[in-house]
This record gives C-alpha cells, structure tokens and sequence, in this order.
C-alpha cells in the first residue's frame, strides 16, 4: 500500500470511528455466524456419515465442497471489512443474515432428519432390490391336456406320454420332468418334437396326450404360422390355447450367471439394450421381447444415440448360426441371447442390459407425472385417441398402447418401433432434469421390482452420481432401422412359414455409423 493511500485509509477511520458499543455488535455477529457454521457442519456431517457414509455412494463430494467453501467465505469476509462505522454496519448485516440462514437450515435437517433418512434408505434399498432381482431367472411350465380329456390331476395321467420341444432349454425341462415324476412316484414317458407346431399337432393328433410348455412357447404356438402382420393371431393355431385345460403348473427358478462389468461409465461411451418384455407380472419370468433399443451413452459429450430394431426383424440369432429368425424369439432363450445377437448384428459391444416388463414401463410415467408425446399419425386403440401431432401429458396405460400399437398403422411393426423410441425420448428427457431427481426416490420404490440389469451396484450408484452431478439435460437422436414384410421360415419354428420383417440395409448401415459417431464424440450427421 503507497503512503499516500494509507493516509488516506487513516483519515477515513477517525472521520468514521466505530464505538465499543457498535464493536461489540459486531464481534457478537460475526462470531453468532461462526456457531452457525459449525452448527450447520455437525448436521451435516451426521447425515454424510450415516450408514457409511452411504450419502457419498450417490452424491459427488464436489457438491457438498463448494457450497461449504462459499459458506466458509461467507462466514469470514464480514471479520475482514469491519474498518470504519459503515463497513461495521455492513459486516454486522452479513453476519447475521448468514448465521439465520444457516441456524434455519440446521434445524430443518434436524426436524427432517427421519425424512432425510428414509430418503436415503429408501433410494440405497431400490438399487439393492433392482440388483437382487437380476441375479433370478424364473420360468412358469404348465401341463396341459386336451379340454375334453378326462384327466384333471396328474396321478390320473400315469399312462400318458407327454410332449415337449426338443432342444429348448433342456436344465429347465429336464427340472419340470423331475418333477412331474416326484408328483406321480414313476418315470414319465416323453416324445420330443422339433418345433411348437409338431408339438401342437403331436397333441391334437394324439401322437401325445399331454405337453409341457412355458408362457413363451405357448405364446409361440399361437403365433405359429401366421403369415399377416396386423397384431392379431390368424395362424391355423389362433385358438389352440381355448382347446386346452391345465393340470398342473411348475416354477423352475435359477440363479443367473454374472455377466462382466466394465464399469468407468463416467469417461467413456457405453452400450445399454433396452428390453421391453411382454408380460405384466414378475420381471423375473423369461419373455419373448418386444421392445428392442440400444442406447448408446456418451457422458463426455452428453448424448445419447437410440436405434430401435422391430421385434419381427428376421436375422440370424447367436444361438442359431446361419439361420434366421424373428428378433423377437431371442428372448425365449434368454436376455444373453439378445444381447448377443444384437451386438453381432451391429458390430458393436454391448456393455449392459436393462430388462423392463410392462407393468413397470406404465409405473415409470405414472410416477413422473405422464409424458408428452409427438405422434406422426392419428389413430385409436384399447379407448385410447391419438392425434397427429402433441399429445400432452399420456399417463402410464396411454404411453403403453401407444407403444404397443401397430396394427392401425399404416407401416405395422416398424412405425410400433419408432412410436416406441418416442416413449422412450419422452421418459428421457423428463427423468433427466433435476427438478424429477427430487422425486426418484418414489419412482425407484414403486418400479424397483420391474427391472434386471447386469449392472452392478457399484455402476449404478455412479450413473446416479453422474446426473446428479452434471445435470443438464441430453442431446438425444433417435433412428429406428426399417425394412419389407415377408413371410418365411424361422429358427425356432422352422416347419412352418410365418410373416417376419426383411432388413433394409441401408438404414442397418446408418445405425452402425451413428453409433460409430457417438463412441468417438463426433456430431451426428
């Protein structure tokens, strides 16, 4: 400091001299601030360190930091300024504006401190439950028999040979033989056939007189050899199911293989498939899968890229080598089936899956308060109206007949697949916002037990981390890979012909070059 300023520093304190009085204040106020601060700390510190400090685990320390070197600013500059009457007045306000906010701060954390807690559990128990049920495979067999059939147990079927396919998911089958055998104290005879519509025909012919089969196979029996694509069943085996009657029904449960987890979500572009199974009950139930989406994930430049791939688009499975099926059928043979197949159809690796049965599709937008939805035509489905353009607000059964429709639309299977990629744009764009982060305690209570990733607690704990660090909201493209309906042969029902959807590939190479684009952060063209 010149000696000139200093002087003049010097004339300007006794011009303005501060009494004890006022001293006092102020000393009073600035230390009041103080307690304050450290008030504010020890709450704050008994919620960080609860539970392990469990808080950490989805909140960035940054963000408890910087505000805390701000307030520490805050709490120390009021002690810097007070030279001369008006500075005093000045840091006497600071102060004690600073220290009521932090004592009314301190003692809403301690009102709330059960709120906070149960917030806090309720989130850390979601992603445990959602982890839990990833780990369990379950499959419902029933037995069947003709409905005229005289049988109604199974101890009056001693002398019956039961039918099931062969080759489709032996453990499992071999599980339920066992335990037909346990339930009838004998062996049980058994006839396999190659597919679901020599199975249907076996029974109808009384090459059999029971079968065993799960939900998937059943439903493939019905679909079997329907060569129309209007979402109706119009194959010669529409009405088998109303000819059948159950004797008895079996749950095989498994424990899943663990799948490998590359982690380091935040600093890298990662694959997830999203898999819309069709079932409304227990996530856990093996289903065909009629939503499809990969969504390729770039935090570095927050963007996502969506390609959704029709459930009827006929290309070689994993499991089947040269020959072709409905992508749909991959999820009978399990979630590793689809994510392989579609990676080998893409040329890309798949990180993770994120396994969601309806039932929690309609519970996610219920619980964000609906979804706003773009539509390219106008049509009408389960009661529902759509328009041609905004359709505000859709609830959770809205947005699911949305996304299921196809059979009023003009292009079928593939519009279904872009209507799909909407939804999915929708629920994106809303749950990233940090006014709903607010709210996804309730959201992960009510949906945890409708998903299964393979992603581990861990990965999942820092993709909360990372929006809640980051905000914002993304850059979203999202591209549906179309093609010609025909009607063909399939792996999983190759004695019948049924309608599928041929690729066009000029739209499978645009895919394959947006998720090229995304991976190395450029602009996609």
């Amino acid at each position: 400091m010149s000696e000139s300023k200093f002087k003049k520093w010097i004339t300007l304190l006794k011009e303005n001299p501060v009494s004890p009085k006022l001293k006092r204040i102020a000393w009073i106020s600035n230390f009041l601030a103080v307690a304050a601060f450290i008030m504010l700390n020890v709450v704050l510190w008994y919620f960080v360190s609860y539970k392990n400090y469990l808080l950490l685990d989805y909140v960035p320390v940054g963000i408890i930091i910087v505000p805390e070197i701000l307030l520490l600013i805050a709490v120390i500059f009021p002690f810097l300024i007070k030279w001369g009457r008006k500075r005093t007045y000045i840091s006497i306000t600071i102060s004690l504006v600073v220290a009521v906010a932090l004592f009314i701060t301190s003692i809403w954390g301690i009102a709330f401190n059960k709120q906070i807690k149960d917030f806090i559990n309720s989130f850390d128990d979601a992603v445990t439950t959602i982890s839990k049920n990833s780990k369990i495979s379950t499959d419902d067999y029933n037995v069947f028999v003709l409905k005229k059939d005289n049988a109604n147990n199974l101890n009056e079927m001693k002398d019956y040979t039961f039918g099931i396919v062969n080759n489709y998911d032996v453990d499992d089958m071999h599980s339920v033989v066992l335990m037909c055998e346990e339930a009838l104290k004998q062996p049980v005879k058994i006839k396999k056939f190659n597919d679901v519509a020599e199975l249907a025909d076996g029974l109808l012919d009384k090459k059999c007189q029971a079968i065993i089969v799960d939900d998937s196979l059943m439903r493939m029996i019905v679909e079997a050899g329907d060569t129309t694509d209007d979402d109706k069943d119009n194959g010669p085996y529409a009405n088998f199911r109303k000819k059948l009657k159950v004797i008895k029904g079996f749950t095989v449960k498994n424990e899943l293989a663990p799948m490998d987890d590359p982690g380091h979500i935040t600093d890298r572009c990662f694959n997830v498939l999203l898999s819309g199974i069709d079932t409304g009950g227990d996530v856990t139930n093996k289903s065909q899968s009629d939503v499809n989406v990969i969504l390729s994930i770039n935090p570095n430049t927050n963007t996502i890229v969506g390609v959704s791939t029709p459930s009827d688009y006929y290309i070689p499975l994993s499991i089947s080598g040269t020959e072709k099926d409905k992508l749909c059928y991959a999820g009978n043979y399990g979630i590793d089936v689809s994510m392989k197949t579609l990676s080998q159809w893409y040329g890309i690796d798949i990180d993770y899956y994120v396994r969601m049965n309806f039932t929690g599709f309609k519970d996610i937008i219920d619980e964000i308060g609906g979804i706003d939805i773009e539509s390219d035509y106008a049509f009408e489905t389960h009661g529902y109206k759509y328009k041609k353009g905004l359709n505000k607000d859709l609830n959770g059964d809205q947005a699911l007949w949305f996304a299921r429709e196809r059979e009023s639309l003009k292009k079928g299977d593939v519009a279904r697949s872009s209507n799909q990629m909407k939804v999915i744009e929708a629920v994106i764009e809303k749950t990233s916002t940090r006014s709903i982060l607010n709210d996804y305690k309730d959201i992960l209570k009510n949906i945890s037990e409708s998903f299964q990733t393979n992603m581990s607690i861990g990965t999942m704990k820092q993709l909360v981390k990372m929006q809640v660090s980051k905000g914002g909201e993304w850059k979203i493209n999202l591209y549906s890979v179309n093609g010609h309906k025909g009607v063909e042969t399939t792996f999983s029902i190759p004695s019948l012909k049924q309608h599928v959807l041929i690729p066009n590939n000029n739209t499978v190479k645009k895919a394959k070059r947006y998720f090229k684009e995304n991976k190395f952060g450029k602009k996609i063209k």
